[in-house]
Order: C-alpha cells, then structure tokens, then sequence
C-alpha cells in the first residue's frame, strides 16, 4: 500500500481538479479580499465547440492547472446558455459583465486585478497550453508591476508619488483608466500642478487624436460609400492610404490608420504585407498605449508569414520535383 501511494504520487494521479467559481461577485470578493488577480472564463458550456476545445486541450491539462496555482489565480466561470432570454434568472448580470469586458464571442478568458480591471482579454481556443498561455504570463508581470509601482508609491509624497502612480497607470489600457482609476488619475494631478509626469499632455493629445480620427472617419465613409462586399478590403485599403498621405496626422491618429491596412491584409490571408504595415504602425507612436498590443500583434503575423513563406517553398519545391519526373518520363 505505501509503494502504491509513492506511484500514485510519481505519475500525478489524484491530482486536485481545478475549482470554478460560477459566481462573479463571490469570486471577485475572494480576487479583493486576498489582493489577486483572477480569470474570468465566459464560457458556452455544452453548446459551444470551441469551448470544448478549449476546456479539453488546454484548461483541463496540468500546463493550466499549475499556471493558476502558481499565480494565486481566483477561477470565475461563466455559462451562457446557447438562448438567453433577458428576463432569465441571473441574465441581466451576464449580459452586463460581457459588456462591461467586452466579449463579442465564445470562448473569451479574461484576467483582472483585484480591482476588476482587464489586463489581457483573449478571445477563440487553441490546442496548444503553452501558446494560449503566453499572453497570460505577460499579462500577469503587467499586474505584478502595476502592484510593485502602486506599493512603492505608498511610501512616498508629492511629484514622486505622482510619478510611482503614473507608472502604474501606464499598464492599464487607456480607454480603461478613467473607468477603473480616475481616482488615482484625480490623485496624481493634484500632486503633479506642473504635469512632469507628462499625464496631462497625452490626455491632451488623445483627445486630440480622438476628434481627428472621427473626421478621417467621416471622409473615409463617404468615400466608400458605393463600396461593393467583392472590393471592400481593396477600396478601404486604397483609402486608407490616401489619409496616410496627410501631413497632420497626428501619431496616434497614424498609427490606427496603420494597423488598419494591416488588418486588411490579413483578412486576405497576406501575412507577409501585413508585416510592413504593424511595423509602421508600431515606428508612428512607439509610446502610445496601442504599442505593447501591436509588439504582440507583430510576432503573431512575423510567424503567420514565416508559416506561410515555408509552405509556397514546399509547393514550390514540389512542384519542380513533380516537372522533373514528368520530363523524366
């Protein structure tokens, strides 16, 4: 008996299942009580493919399990049914929370601090526990320093506690901040009357940014207005362009425009164009908030073109071994 508990330790059986809590308000009460960020699972369970995917090749594995023990991790999980009706028990919370997190699909995983604030939100399933936990182990050193900057600031006053808190907002994504931190945003403006910290100023520019994006918008729609669904991508890329080409774009306002030629890229499947382009958008504001995400985005779309050049090699090779026999023969 004491030689089969020793194997039953040695091959990991008996292993203690990983718990979901189905309650967010309870969860998020233990993730702000013990001071720790949680995952917050938006889940279509038993109805959704991709979900099942997801649960079966990554959330179920030790890869997962030990990520979450390793972190602290609180574990919320919330079922959608396949047809909610809005007068459901408990859908008017659901319905709330994926619009408070933004969720448009199915499976989404979002981390949070202990505040509730989203620091990664990703969206769709993979089979691989490694690579869909990538983005969650940046995503945690994100709130680890946004917690070292927020203590440090604890212990100090006026411009260096203005500087410690702007730090810490800094991780936090810009739409987010006035959401989850205007205090603290209130806070570092009293303290910082000159504006050294430079938070002012780019609150400034982003509204900026904002105003002149919606006139692009508005040029850009009126243009596209005859667009057909077979020239769509074509004819937005072309006028995107065109906007690229003015002189007052501001950088932030650049970047978007950027990103957006990317994108139309990649939805024909040219991973190797799409490269150019989140460079560019990435050189236009490399100190905007929009940054980490495009650094991220770019070394997706450099593998997607690395996968892509590998396999029109392979064709190619082929086919020239397919000409060779053929001329052989």
């Amino acid at each position: 008996m004491a030689l089969l508990g020793v194997m039953v330790m040695m091959c990991g059986c008996g292993r203690e299942e990983l718990k979901w809590e189905p309650d967010f308000k309870t969860g998020m009460k233990t993730a702000q009580e013990q001071g720790l960020a949680a995952l917050i699972y938006f889940t279509g369970e038993g109805w959704c493919p991709q979900c099942k995917i997801l649960d079966e090749k990554v959330l179920s594995g030790d890869e997962f399990g030990d990520f979450v023990k390793e972190k602290g991790l609180v574990t919320i999980k919330l079922n959608y049914p396949a047809e909610m009706k809005k007068e459901s028990p408990g859908a008017a919370e659901l319905y709330e929370l994926s619009e408070r997190y933004g969720v448009r699909g199915f499976p989404t995983m979002v981390l949070v601090n202990d505040a509730g604030c989203p620091f990664v939100v990703r969206v769709g399933s993979s089979d691989s526990p490694g690579e869909y936990l990538k983005e969650f182990r940046e995503g945690m050193e994100r709130v680890k320093k946004f917690d070292e900057h927020f203590a440090a600031a604890a212990k100090l006053t006026s411009e260096q506690r203005a500087q410690e808190l702007w730090e810490a907002i800094k991780l936090v994504p810009m739409p987010l901040r006035p959401i989850y931190y205007s205090h603290t945003m209130e806070e570092i403006r009293s303290l910082d009357p000159q504006d050294k910290t430079g938070m002012v100023r780019l609150e400034n520019e982003m509204k900026q940014a904002v105003e002149q994006m919606r006139h692009v918008d508005e040029e850009m729609g009126k243009a596209l207005a005859d667009v057909t669904p077979a020239t769509a991508l074509q004819r937005l890329r072309e006028e995107t362009l065109k906007q690229l080409d003015r002189e007052d774009l501001m950088p932030f306002v650049r970047q978007s425009l950027y990103r957006l030629v990317a994108v139309t890229y990649l939805r024909q499947l040219n991973a190797a164009d799409a490269v150019a382009y989140v460079e560019k958008a990435i050189e236009a504001a490399p100190d905007s908030p929009m940054a980490p995400d495009l650094n991220g985005m770019l070394k997706r779309v450099k593998a997607s073109a690395d996968i892509s050049k590998a396999g029109a090699e392979q064709a190619k090779k082929a086919a020239e071994k397919a000409t060779q026999q053929e001329k052989a023969q």
